[in-house]
């Protein structure tokens, strides 16, 4: 008589235990940074197996720029504003069926970039001198004006929409002028050079000089101007002495 041993109870079953240990989470990301979203799928016999879905659509990870890591995650590198959406965590076992996770909401953000150059400006006194600056960025970034080692021209500067306007440009307007583009994540600059002209005036006049005869003798001269004017010397009711004397040589010599 043999004795036999009742069945085994023992069968592989595959099932996903509890929920998820780690969810997605909301997400702000920068434009170029990369971005990663966390999910730890529940305990299973055999692991599942771990998709993403963006916006209700099944991800479709590419190697280079979204990938699921082994743990899987989700990593997005660079992140582009097309990444903006919601996503969830898909654990699922063959036979048995998917478990999903929570939404996470994805909100993609820029730091400011500048699409219109300031330009350098030349003007004639009186006029009317408008720097324009356009910049992008999310969200939209504020956009200030200041003059480099001054300040604006007072009563006579405003700000339409982004753009500096200078009214009743004067020689002392010449300058570096700095737009700035601002938002929370960052900032960016850009310069112009503005040029008023001005007509020569004299800053320092000759005066006359007693001298004993065989003596040396200098005469100073200066006089500013936008473009700087040229200095030249001539004996009063006689010859041109020197040509083309600028501001940096304004000294007449007699030796």
């Amino acid at each position: 008589m043999k004795c036999l041993s009742p069945p085994s109870t023992k069968t592989n079953t595959r099932v996903l235990k509890e929920d998820f240990k780690v969810e997605p989470s909301n997400a702000d990301a920068v434009v170029g940074t990369p971005l990663v979203l966390e999910c730890q799928p529940p305990k299973s016999n055999p692991n599942p197996v771990i998709t993403w879905e963006k916006n209700g659509r099944t991800i479709q990870p590419d190697d280079e720029r979204v990938r699921i890591l082994p743990d899987g995650n989700l990593m997005i590198s660079p992140v582009v504003t097309g990444d903006e959406g919601n996503y969830r965590c898909v654990a699922t076992i063959d036979v048995i069926g998917s478990e999903t996770s929570s939404s996470a909401r994805v909100d993609i953000h820029e730091r400011p970039t500048i699409l219109t150059q300031p330009e350098d400006i030349t003007a004639l006194p009186g006029e009317t001198v408008t720097i324009d600056c356009n910049a992008q960025g999310e969200p939209p970034p504020s956009i200030s004006w200041q003059k480099e080692g001054g300040t604006l021209p007072e009563r006579r500067h405003s700000i339409r929409s982004t753009s500096l306007v200078i009214s009743d440009a004067v020689w002392q307007d010449s300058g570096v002028y700095i737009c700035t583009a601002e938002n929370i994540w960052g900032s960016v600059r850009a310069e112009a050079e503005v040029d008023v002209n001005a007509s020569p005036r004299f800053t320092v006049r000759p005066m006359d000089q007693t001298i004993r005869e065989g003596e040396d003798i200098e005469v100073p001269c200066q006089a500013i101007g936008s473009p700087p004017p040229a200095l030249m010397w001539k004996r009063e009711g006689g010859e041109v002495i020197t040509l083309l004397k600028y501001v940096e040589k304004n000294m007449l010599n007699f030796e």
